[in-house]
C-alpha cells in the first residue's frame, strides 16, 4: 500500500516572516507611547485600535505561513497566531460590544480599567513580538531546507490509527467519560498518565480519516458519523473542547488531503457560527448541573440526555437567553488584568513552581497539586468555586515575575514551538506516523494560549520528548511486524 507522499513540502521559507517582526514592533511602539501620553482618550483609542492590529499581523501570518507551506497547518506557532489574535485581540475589545447583561456580568468578575487594558495590550504585544522573534532567530541557525518527496507506506498510518485510537478511546469511555459524570467521586483526582493518553483519541481520528480520504473515500460518510457521535459524547458532558476536538480533527484532516484557501475560509466560518450555539448550550446545562447537584461533576448519562434535550427543545434559560457567552468567552483581558494588578501591588503569584512537578507521576506522590488553578483563581477574584478561569500564558508570566517573565517564559515558549514545528514537519513528510502525537501536543500548546503553562506547556513538552524516543524505537519493529518498509532516518528539514 504503497503511495506518493499526500504532504508535499513546497519550499524552504521561514517560520516567520520580517514583516511580522516589523508590524509586531510598530505595535509595541504604538501602545507603549499611548500608554506613556497617560490622556483619557488617547488611551481609549488605543485600547480599540492596538488589539486589531495584533489580530491583523497575526491573521495574516497564519494565513500567509499556510499558503507557503500548508503542513503549517499542523504547527503550534501557527495555532499561537490564531489563538492569540482571537483571545488576547479581538477577545481584548469584545467587551465593546457586549450587551448590558453580559456586560455586567463580565464586572462581576472584574471591571479593568483602561489604563489595565493598555497595559495588558502592551503585555500581548511584546510576549507576541518575543515568541515570533525567538522563532525568526534560532532558524537563522537553522535553516529549512528542501528535500525531494519520497514514497511513503500508508499501512504504517492505519496500523497507528489503530494503535493510538484503542488506549484512547479505551481510556477517554472507560474512564474519562465516567468520571466527568462522578462516577469515581466529586474529589476523585486522575493520575496524569491517564490525561495524556486521551489525546490518542483525537490523534487516532485524524489518521483514520486521512487514511481513508486517500484509500477509501466512499468509506468518509460512516466514518465522519462516527466522528459526529464521538462529540455528541462530548457535548453530553457539556464541554465546548470536547465536543470540537473531534469535528476539528475532521476538518483538519479534509483540509490537509486537499488544502484551499476557499475551503479553509468555509470551515473558519461554520466553526465561527456554531461556537455561540455550543457555549450557550454548554453554559446552560452546566447551569442546570449546577442548580441541581452543585457540581457538573454529577448526573447520569440519561439525566445529561434529558437535560441536554430541554436546552435544545426550549432554548436557554431566561438568565441565559441575552447572555453572550461566546463574546464573554474570549475577553481574556479582563482575567488577565486582575493578575496584573495584583503583581503591580505586590502579591505575585506561584504558577511557575507547579512546573518542575509536572516530571512527578502522581502514582509516586499521590498529594500531588492539581493543576485547574483555574477554580482557585477563580474563587480569589469571585469568591465562587463553581467555575474556572485562567488568564493564559501571557498574564501568567507576568503574574508570577512580572516584565521579567517575558524573556524567562516567552523565549523558551519560542524556542518549543520552533523545535515542534520542525518535528511536525519531519513526521508528516517522513510518514513517521507513530511519532503524531507529538504533533499533535505541539498543536495543542499553541492552541492553548488561554492556558496554564505547567498542565498545558510542560506537560505537554514532557510528554514530546518521551513520544520522541519510543516511537523512535517502535516504529521499526511495528513495520517488521505488518511487512512495511521502515521510513528512513533522513530528515524532511534540517
Amino acid at each position: 500500500m504503497t503511495a506518493a507522499p499526500a504532504f508535499p513540502l513546497r519550499s524552504a521559507a521561514s517560520e516567520v516572516q520580517a514583516w511580522e517582526l516589523w508590524a509586531l514592533a510598530g505595535l509595541v511602539g504604538f501602545t507603549l507611547l499611548a500608554t506613556l501620553l497617560d490622556e483619557t482618550g488617547a488611551t481609549f483609542h488605543a485600547n480599540l485600535i492596538a488589539p486589531l492590529w495584533l489580530a491583523g499581523a497575526l491573521c495574516a501570518g497564519a494565513v500567509q505561513a499556510v499558503q507557503r507551506q500548508p503542513l503549517a497547518l499542523w504547527t503550534g506557532l501557527f495555532w499561537m497566531r490564531l489563538s492569540t489574535a482571537v483571545y488576547f485581540g479581538i477577545g481584548s475589545v469584545a467587551h465593546r460590544f457586549m450587551n448590558e447583561t453580559t456586560l455586567n456580568a463580565l464586572h462581576d468578575f472584574f471591571a479593568a480599567s483602561e489604563t489595565e487594558l493598555a497595559k495588558f495590550n502592551l503585555l500581548a504585544a511584546v510576549c507576541s513580538l518575543v515568541i515570533l522573534g525567538t522563532v525568526a532567530l534560532t532558524a537563522q541557525f537553522w535553516p529549512q531546507r528542501l528535500v525531494e518527496p519520497r514514497q511513503t507506506d500508508d499501512r504504517l498510518m492505519l496500523t497507528a490509527a489503530f494503535l493510538f485510537g484503542l488506549p484512547g478511546f479505551a481510556t477517554k469511555y472507560l474512564v474519562i467519560f465516567p468520571n466527568a459524570m462522578g462516577a469515581f467521586g466529586e474529589d476523585a483526582v486522575l493520575p496524569g498518565v491517564l490525561t495524556q493518553l486521551v489525546w490518542l483519541a483525537p490523534v487516532s481520528t485524524f489518521l483514520l480519516v486521512s487514511w481513508t480520504l486517500q484509500h477509501r473515500a466512499n468509506w468518509l460518510l460512516p466514518l465522519s458519523t462516527l466522528v459526529l457521535l464521538d462529540a455528541f459524547f462530548g457535548f453530553l458532558r457539556f464541554s465546548k473542547g470536547e465536543a470540537l476536538l473531534p469535528v476539528l480533527m475532521l476538518v483538519l484532516a479534509i483540509l490537509q488531503h486537499r488544502f484551499t484557501l476557499r475551503r479553509a475560509v468555509i470551515a473558519v466560518l461554520v466553526l465561527v457560527a456554531v461556537f455561540p450555539i455550543l457555549q450557550s448550550t454548554t453554559a446552560t446545562g452546566r447551569a442546570e448541573l449546577i442548580a441541581r447537584y452543585g457540581t457538573i461533576r454529577s448526573a447520569s448519562f440519561g439525566e445529561r440526555l434529558e437535560i441536554l434535550s430541554g436546552v435544545l427543545a426550549d432554548g436557554p434559560q431566561d438568565d441565559q437567553e441575552e447572555f453572550q457567552g461566546a463574546l464573554i468567552r474570549i475577553a481574556y483581558v479582563h482575567a488577565a488584568a486582575p493578575a496584573m494588578a495584583m503583581y503591580d501591588a505586590g502579591q505575585p503569584g506561584n504558577s511557575l513552581s507547579y512546573v518542575p512537578l509536572v516530571a512527578i507521576p502522581r502514582l509516586l506522590w499521590p498529594d500531588k497539586p492539581i493543576f485547574d488553578m483555574g477554580q482557585a483563581y477563580t474563587a480569589l477574584l469571585t469568591g465562587s468555586d463553581t467555575s474556572s478561569t485562567w488568564m493564559g500564558y501571557f498574564a501568567e508570566a507576568y503574574w508570577n515575575l512580572g516584565w521579567l517573565g517575558v524573556p524567562v517564559v516567552m523565549i523558551p515558549l519560542g524556542l518549543i514551538f520552533f523545535a515542534t514545528g520542525r518535528y511536525t514537519l519531519w513526521t508528516l513528510r517522513n510518514g513517521e506516523w507513530l511519532h503524531f502525537p507529538a504533533v499533535f501536543l505541539g498543536l495543542y500548546m499553541g492552541a492553548r494560549m488561554d492556558g496554564l503553562i505547567a498542565g498545558d506547556v510542560a506537560a505537554s513538552a514532557l510528554t514530546i520528548l518521551i513520544v520522541y524516543p519510543v516511537a523512535r524505537i517502535a516504529t521499526p519493529m511495528l513495520c517488521e511486524m505488518i511487512g512495511s518498509q521502515p521510513p528512513p532516518l533522513a530528515r524532511a528539514t534540517q
